[in-house]
């Protein structure tokens, strides 16, 4: 329709013009980006033939120095993370890297905040600033060569040699990374067999150069298949299809195997589906719904993906989903020609014949401008970091920051332990041990406190907890040991951490303990637990405990990995009541849940549901609560 009005995209001109969110919800659970996420740029102007990002996000805007340095620092005072990630499309082509990663790197040392960064574009990090990363946390180190082929890296832009990856692997295996991990493509427009051979010999030169540094040397190779994307170049060209991707993905594990290389490739099934909905239309609409309807959920999730599934929501709809992944003319109207992302239609016509003639699109960043129309040079333009001169100016000051001490440091700074009872009631009872030991890790570090930090490769806070506590049974007395570097007054430092601790969780009682005191799991002796019955008691619980005491030995069933195993619980047990509707156990070590689901013939996830809570705990002398 010639009137048809089409959608603009809008563009922040300026980064710093809007204000970065800094106060994280932090989940008790672990996520994957479980990490302080800085957006310090956005935009690209490499030009990746295949990167619709690339496209779609221009023009490249660069966050200042400044502002990065001040939303880390308010985002991991209200985190407590203990690493700080720096996104954007090309990290190592900020203007300003080399002055960022070094000046973070002085900032945080003392703190053990890591600096992570996404996969590396060959040839944009230096070794002195690889050198930087290392000296905190050698976090993974990803190259993305895309493909194997010299031929190939030229069709999709890529500007990168095979002598390049090589310099960039052997520096990282010299400087200590032990594995490098390789991302690839397959499906690329003209793709051939030897393409596919390029992608295993250049794995293997990889891991020959790192033959022989210390700790040896490991490559892992990624492969992804190629989803032509709209807004970019690749829109018109088809998609492999599922048996195809298959047999390149098996030829690939088998050479990758007989070179002792490990081979990880997404699912063809699922980029199939990926790919019918990227160039798709209207009309999948209701296969989304009736998938759905069908029980469709987290299809990203390998274990939850049914093809069949999708497969039927197709048939059901009357959807052909070969057709979507079809080549298409060019001359073709396209499902999203209405949307005007600023990038003209012709631009991406002639970058698609630059890609079959191999030649190369300059870095507008230095190469002059590519007149893809993006810019209006006025208020939609690229800005630098360095547009006020910042990079002569910054410096980089660190903060004053409590100190942290690895574990072998000198006497006179005189250590000192706090030993906490900490509660964990109400919902903080849901949160299982693992996480329980990551929110009090993060207040910890909320709080400033000066913790000690252990040797090794990776260095850890000296904090010592007890034997895990069931999810679902409440605590009034989790005892907790914290090495510091100096000596704290134990009842500020509760309260301190009083008021980092979320909703669940308190710091009920503080003191400072002999240095070597053992750790808590090796302190306690007995620990009781209250479990309200009221009325849900069986009519015979009495007689239960009378025979249970009686006995010498008593067993109960216990699953561990989908196997039951019958466990001895009556050694646990040094004191079983039932008084005034309420079950009191004492224990001198094992499973609570176990022992009140043998009693009351329940499973013992099902005792937690019912109030069970631990009460007390007596401790060996000569401390005790």
């Amino acid at each position: 329709r010639k009137d048809y009005t089409k959608v603009q995209r809008r563009v922040l001109a300026d980064l710093a013009a809007v204000e970065y969110p800094v106060t994280p919800i932090i989940p008790f659970m672990n996520t994957v980006h479980n990490r302080v996420a800085v957006e310090i740029a956005r935009g690209c102007t490499r030009g990746c033939r295949f990167c619709q990002a690339g496209y779609i996000g221009r023009p490249l805007r660069e966050r200042s120095l400044e502002q990065i340095v001040d939303v880390i620092d308010r985002s991991l005072g209200h985190s407590g993370y203990d690493e700080v990630s720096l996104l954007s499309l090309s990290t190592g082509d900020y203007s300003c890297i080399g002055p960022l990663l070094k000046g973070l790197m002085d900032r945080y040392r003392e703190e053990r905040i890591a600096v992570s960064l996404p996969s590396l574009r060959v040839g944009s990090l230096t070794s002195e600033l690889m050198e930087e990363i290392k000296k905190v946390r050698k976090t993974g180190f990803t190259l993305a060569p895309e493909a194997g082929s010299e031929r190939l890296r030229q069709l999709i832009n890529k500007g990168i040699s095979e002598e390049d990856l090589l310099v960039a692997a052997d520096s990282a295996f010299s400087l200590g990374w032990r594995v490098i991990k390789l991302y690839f493509m397959i499906g690329l427009p003209t793709e051939q067999e030897v393409d596919l051979d390029a992608i295993v010999d250049l794995a293997a030169r990889v891991k020959r150069i790192g033959k022989g540094t210390p700790g040896g040397a490991d490559v892992n190779v990624s492969v992804s298949t190629l989803v032509p994307k709209p807004q970019t170049p690749f829109q018109w060209q088809r998609q492999i299809g599922i048996d195809e991707t298959l047999a390149k993905q098996d030829m690939l594990r088998q050479k990758l195997r007989s070179k002792k290389l490990r081979l990880k490739w997404h699912e063809a099934q699922l980029s199939f589906v990926e790919g019918v909905f990227a160039r798709g239309d209207r009309r999948l609409a209701p296969v989304l719904e009736r998938a759905l309807a069908l029980g469709c959920r987290f299809d990203s999730w390998r274990e939850h993906f049914r093809f069949d599934l999708w497969q039927q929501a197709f048939a059901d709809c009357g959807i052909d989903p070969e057709w979507y992944l079809r080549e298409r003319a060019t001359d073709e109207i396209l499902p999203w020609d209405h949307i005007d992302c600023g990038v003209s239609r012709q631009y991406l016509l002639d970058e698609w014949q630059q890609a079959l003639s191999g030649t190369a699109t300059v870095d507008c960043r230095d190469g002059g401008c590519t007149n893809c129309g993006v810019c209006d040079f006025e208020t939609v333009r690229m800005r630098y970091a360095t547009d006020h001169g910042e990079q002569a100016a910054v410096a980089v000051k660190p903060v004053v920051a409590t100190p942290v001490v690895a574990e072998d440091s000198p006497e006179d700074e005189e250590p000192c332990k706090v030993r906490l009872w900490v509660s964990k009631l109400g919902r903080g009872r849901f949160v299982g041990h693992l996480e329980f030991m990551t929110v009090f890790h993060r207040a910890v570090r909320r709080a400033g406190l000066p913790i000690r930090y252990s040797r090794g490769f990776h260095p850890a806070p000296q904090i010592s907890f007890p034997d895990a506590l069931p999810t679902g049974v409440e605590s009034e007395t989790e005892i907790i040991d914290l090495k510091l570097c100096y000596p704290q007054v134990a009842q500020e430092l509760a309260a301190v951490l009083n008021a980092q601790l979320p909703t669940g969780f308190a710091v009920e009682q503080a003191e400072v303990v002999p240095w070597k005191t053992p750790a808590p799991s090796l302190c306690i002796e007995e620990t009781t637990y209250s479990l309200p019955l009221g009325e849900q008691a069986p009519a015979d619980l009495a007689e239960r405990i009378a025979r249970f005491l009686a006995a010498e030995e008593v067993y109960a069933p216990r699953l561990k990995k989908g196997r039951e195993q019958q466990v001895e619980v009556r050694a646990w047990v040094t004191d079983l009541q039932w008084r005034d509707g309420v079950l009191l156990l004492k224990l001198s070590k094992g499973s609570p849940t176990l022992l009140t689901g043998h009693l009351l013939d329940l499973a013992p996830e099902k005792t937690g549901v019912l109030g069970l809570r631990k009460t007390a705990v007596r401790l060996r002398e000569p401390l005790s609560k």
